[in-house]
């Protein structure tokens, strides 16, 4: 059997939710789920910031650890609610917000790994990449007008193996804008809570 671990730091990201009433505390707990489901929200969330007083930094690590909690219990179907909410109350929570967070785990147990299971199985994985740079140098109506373009065909595969071939073509503004859109996508890859999801799709 496992028991459910939770360590210095997770213990005194979770006291900080003290601050806050019982429904506020639930309410926590509903946006961490949803932030799981739908990713980082830096909109919403300077905005649930702003009504508590507080920085977007700090809100982000009690919904990330409230996620780490939930994540650890939904390892090993063995721990259940009172488990949580013992240990909760072990590390030194109060038993109402202990009785909060035990609920949510228990609750968002098979959302949580319904939704790490779909990622799993649907993303599409990139299997082989193509481009070709095009320039055109003139045209009938307008001479000596260079406008260059690129010329991209992936294939992607999915879960079942099976390819389809995607053919783009795009401008240099449009490119620049893809290379923003995915190296902003890497650094969300590489952030706490991407780090804390991947673990559990392994």
């Amino acid at each position: 059997m496992m028991l459910l671990n939770i360590d210095a730091t997770l213990r005194d990201q979770l006291q900080v939710i003290e601050e806050v009433d019982v429904d506020t505390a639930q309410e926590f707990c509903q946006f961490a789920l949803q932030l799981l489901e739908k990713g980082p929200q830096p909109k919403l969330l300077e905005k649930a910031a702003m009504k508590l007083n507080w920085t977007a930094e700090k809100l982000q690590t009690i919904l990330e650890a409230i996620t780490e909690l939930a994540r650890r219990s939904a390892k090993d179907n063995t721990i259940d609610k009172e488990e949580v909410s013992t240990v909760l109350r072990d590390a030194g929570i109060s038993p109402t917000i202990a009785e909060v967070l035990a609920e949510f785990c228990s609750s968002s147990r098979a959302a949580l790994h319904g939704y790490l299971h779909n990622i799993h199985c649907k993303t599409p994985r990139l299997k082989r990449l193509e481009w070709r740079l095009e320039v055109e140098i003139a045209s009938r109506t307008v001479q000596n007008s260079v406008k260059p373009h690129l010329l991209l065909q992936l294939e992607l595969e999915n879960s079942q193996r099976s390819s389809k071939v995607h053919t783009l073509q795009m401008d240099i503004p449009t490119l620049l804008h893809v290379t923003e859109e995915l190296e902003q996508a890497l650094r969300e890859v590489k952030s706490t809570h991407a780090r804390k999801i991947m673990r559990n799709i392994k």
